[in-house]
């Protein structure tokens, strides 16, 4: 037998430039972004601007796609700070 643990306190914020997703510890569970006119990035990071990458996600140009980490989400006890080069928008799925 499977349990599943359903999260219904989910949130999500869409960044269009690098910046704090929510000023309190959380995990990020998805991100959906629009890539930009050439190849780029997308940091999680723990602890601000300078704090701890979590993730360093290479991008690919222009179209829309979508990360899943609901089975493993990246947790941040400091803030989520997402750091964007090269990036239309993301929204960051967090609980």
């Amino acid at each position: 037998q499977q349990e599943y643990i359903m999260h219904n306190d989910a949130h999500a914020t869409t960044l269009t430039s690098s910046g704090v997703v929510t000023a309190g510890p959380g995990r990020v569970v998805s991100i959906l972004y629009v890539g930009g006119l050439a190849a780029g990035s997308i940091k999680i990071r723990d602890g601000g601007a300078s704090g701890t990458v979590l993730l360093d996600l290479a991008t690919t140009n222009g179209g829309s796609k979508q990360c899943d980490f609901s089975h493993t989400p990246f947790r941040c006890s400091t803030d989520i700070y997402v750091e964007l080069t090269t990036i239309t928008s993301c929204t960051v799925v967090y609980n």
